[in-house]
């Protein structure tokens, strides 16, 4: 996506053809989204360049960060790789993951290439895809499970009730001014 007029990109989060983008969230919110720990955000941080310069406790990280870092996080915890196999590789991911077409790229998959240091986005995946050494990674279920968490909801128990009696205000409204 190019920046219109030489502003800054702005990624969105599509949900049912709405935008709910221009969100950012605090370094804290992202360690529960993704399911990392402070010290490996903290690790992360200094290790992938696309997420230098992003310092504090403010809300700082775009919706295709946190994508990327869901990306990271299964590459590197459930596939054994490390970030650091991951450098050379990581602009791609997080260049494709701040798609504002969260739907699309759910679709799709990522073909990862760490030795050549490559990773691109792929809609159908053909025999010259894998003619090399590489990883692919479906995005559907790390879309489905990001979107999940960013829209999740608490639980209907976990907000009760004021237990106020009712109380009848038809004598205040006969006595007073009219108000109740």
């Amino acid at each position: 996506m190019k920046p219109l007029d030489g502003r800054a990109k702005i990624s969105y989060l599509v949900v049912n053809n709405k935008s709910i983008g221009k969100m950012r969230y605090t370094p804290s919110q992202v360690r529960h989204v993704i399911g990392i720990t402070q010290e490996t955000l903290r690790h992360w941080r200094r290790a992938l360049p696309s997420l230098g310069g992003l310092r504090g406790h403010a809300p700082v990280f775009w919706p295709g960060q946190l994508l990327g870092l869901a990306v990271v996080r299964v590459l590197v915890e459930d596939l054994g790789l490390t970030v650091g196999a991951l450098r050379s590789a990581e602009r791609d991911i997080f260049d494709i993951c701040s798609s504002p077409q969260w739907i699309r790229l759910a679709q799709g998959h990522l073909l990862v290439r760490p030795i050549a240091g490559k990773v691109t986005f792929v809609d159908t995946i053909s025999d010259s895809d894998l003619d090399s050494p590489a990883i692919l990674l479906p995005l559907e279920p790390i879309v489905t499970t990001l979107r999940l968490a960013l829209l999740e909801v608490a639980p209907e128990e976990a907000q009760q009730s004021l237990a106020f009696p009712p109380v009848d205000v038809t004598e205040r409204r006969a006595a007073g001014s009219g108000k109740a």
